[in-house]
């Protein structure tokens, strides 16, 4: 019975991770490795998610994408960095001079950042997208 145990922990140990989890692993190995035995994430992650409220607040949004990375780098879980990650990258379409091409590009990373927040909690997701809709009206997604 214990072969039986270990055999059903093991399976349920593995599972298949997509690329971009198997890269944030990794980053968080790295990172662990060279952190203070004091360091706290989650007051990490609000320190840059500060820094990139107000980097967007002067509108340098490209700064606060920077800082909304590092944040998410730290928490690659936590539901709200991912969506201000999403927002983010949906906000890089209005840059001054910007082709169809790299609107293409930064909605795709933004769709990329609202599914992984979907994944982790659907119904949290709907109900942000549902206040927000409720707040300033329905969005208009296409810009042509």
């Amino acid at each position: 019975q214990q072969g039986q145990q270990d055999g059903q922990q093991q399976r349920q140990a593995w599972r298949p991770r997509l690329p971009w989890q198997r890269q944030q692993q990794q980053q968080q190995e790295a990172a662990a490795a060279h952190r203070p035995a004091t360091w706290q994430p989650s007051e990490a992650a609000k320190q840059w998610v500060s820094r990139g409220i107000a980097a967007e607040a002067r509108m340098d949004l490209r700064e606060a994408l920077a800082c909304y990375t590092n944040a998410v780098t730290l928490e690659p879980g936590n539901v709200e960095l991912l969506c201000r990650m999403a927002k983010q990258w949906s906000d890089l379409t209005y840059e001054d001079g910007a082709t169809i091409e790299h609107i293409q590009e930064v909605n795709a990373k933004a769709i990329e950042y609202a599914e992984r927040a979907i994944a982790i909690a659907p119904k949290v997701c709907l109900a942000a997208a549902a206040q927000q809709q409720i707040q300033h009206g329905p969005s208009n997604v296409s810009r042509f």
